[in-house]
């Protein structure tokens, strides 16, 4: 079972890491780690773009239309932007980041969220209070580990 689960392991490292274009390396420190999966720039942008929509529409369900619709085309765009402008390749990569720009938007535009969708507004707002926490501390750092052990690996 163990050589099993070894090759498993070789196997998925050889897809997440073959052709990391921002390796993450142990001796990154804290901050490189974290700005290596966790896109503050598109987080930051629909965050502009939702702070401008909300003092614009005066209602907050007029406004969660256009904001749930802007983190959709801002969620499509980054994909571009991360494989163009950051020259990210590694698709396990952009995904994680992709990931984590929704984990982070739904917490930042809940109660838009909540009013777009209002019958699913209970998971949203328990969704966007854990989910945040869980992945900054756990998931984040699980896939640190997984990557980060295997790009240093294959460095060394």
């Amino acid at each position: 079972m163990l050589n099993r689960e070894k090759s498993l392991q070789n196997y998925c490292s050889l897809h997440i890491t073959e052709e990391m274009s921002a390796p993450i390396k142990s001796d990154d420190s804290a901050i490189e780690r974290v700005s290596k999966l966790l896109p503050a720039d598109v987080t930051a942008a629909f965050l502009s773009v939702k702070e401008a929509l909300s003092a614009y529409y005066n209602d907050p369900a007029e406004r969660a239309a256009p904001i749930f619709w802007t983190f959709v085309a801002i969620l499509l765009l980054s994909i571009a932007y991360f494989y163009f402008y950051n020259k990210i390749t590694n698709i396990p990569h952009i995904s994680f980041l992709c990931i984590s720009y929704v984990v982070f938007a739904l917490s930042l535009a809940s109660t838009d969220f909540m009013n777009f969708f209002p019958a699913a507004a209970s998971v949203i707002k328990i969704t966007s209070i854990a989910l945040p926490i869980l992945w900054a501390f756990l998931i984040s750092n699980i896939f640190l580990g997984i990557v980060g052990s295997k790009v240093e690996s294959r460095t060394t």
